[in-house]
């Protein structure tokens, strides 16, 4: 076993368990959202700014940091050279999937539930255990501000 490939095999895996991570993330929002429209209507959504918001924020958003991540692993896996990894968009992707967590939130605590309680809120505030990913920019931030793994140094 050497070590170099060990710590290129951990980080390809966990860069493909990231992206599908944000995968499956953008599934069970975008679906929820979904069905929330077609149980509503879709009223629910063109009447109401904030539901439209979150909707596309939702949906299209989260879709583009998924297509993101996905493009951002296969060229990072590609390189075969751990110290040649972007931490800053590691933290940037971390950053934004905490973010949509964030806002999200912020809006159902600062205009509760508009247009009416629904699915969507009933299952986002009430039944949504990736709610710990509101914590997830503090993670994200300090990567943010580092370039690139440094190699450790060898001893001579």
């Amino acid at each position: 076993m050497s070590p170099k490939k060990a710590a290129t095999g951990g980080i390809k895996w966990g860069l493909i368990s990231g992206t599908v991570f944000i995968l499956v993330l953008w599934l069970n929002n975008a679906g929820n959202w979904i069905a929330a429209a077609m149980i509503k209507g879709i009223d629910y959504l063109t009447l109401y700014p904030a539901n439209m918001f979150s909707f596309i924020l939702t949906v299209v958003g989260m879709l583009l940091l998924t297509l993101y991540s996905a493009y951002f692993s296969k060229k990072t896996i590609a390189q075969h050279d751990p110290s040649q990894i972007n931490l800053r968009t590691i933290g940037f992707i971390i950053t934004a999937v905490g973010l949509y967590y964030d806002i999200i939130y912020v809006m159902f605590l600062s205009m509760g539930a508009v247009g009416g309680w629904g699915m969507w809120y009933a299952w986002f505030t009430g039944h949504n255990l990736d709610l710990w990913l509101i914590a997830l920019p503090f993670a994200g931030l300090p990567l943010l501000l580092k370039k690139r793994i440094h190699p450790p140094k060898q001893d001579t």
